[in-house]
């Protein structure tokens, strides 16, 4: 096993070789050739690349996966990542990829109280749109959450946390 996560640390480090078009076409051939052993990796130059066109190609890749054993490594990685700006855009990624997120509900609804208003936006839309089998339990505590932090929010973010509750509202009824 720890053979074949130095193997994956090794590829996955090499991608990031060479000058910007070099890493760009590398990680364009991940589509054809890629696996998950390498996605934490990749996912971790979210933060250390300086290049804004390396960070769009891998936020493209994360956005073009359809493997559901994707779907923890991302997650992980977001929650833990502590950038707004990087999460946001995984999670716009996210949702465009729809994997489903229902498993990490209550942590994308505890990220999004304490997160922007752009964030929540994301957010929202990944909790219309990619988490499809949540659990009641989750809908319900996750919208008593809101509702408990609902006077602290700017009358914008307000304004997108009732239309989560009423998502997650929608969500429970379906069960």
């Amino acid at each position: 096993m720890e053979k074949e996560s130095n193997i994956a640390n090794n590829q996955g480090l090499a991608i990031f070789n060479g000058s910007e078009e070099d890493i760009i076409k590398n990680l364009e051939s991940l589509r054809e050739i890629g696996t998950l052993s390498s996605l934490e990796v990749i996912l971790e130059n979210v933060r250390t690349q300086p290049s804004e066109a390396i960070k769009r190609k891998i936020y493209e890749l994360v956005a073009d996966l359809k493997n559901k054993l994707a779907t923890p490594i991302i997650a992980n990685f977001t929650l833990a990542c502590g950038n707004i700006k990087i999460q946001t855009e995984l999670i716009s990624a996210s949702w465009q990829s729809r994997l489903d997120f229902s498993e990490y509900l209550e942590p994308y609804i505890n990220m999004t109280i304490e997160g922007d208003i752009l964030l929540t936006h994301e957010i929202l839309t990944l909790v219309e749109e990619n988490c499809q089998a949540t659990e009641e339990t989750q809908v319900i505590s996750s919208i008593g959450k809101i509702k408990d932090h609902l006077h602290t929010f700017s009358p914008e973010k307000k304004l997108l946390m009732v239309d989560l509750i009423n998502i997650l509202e929608e969500k429970k009824a379906a069960q």
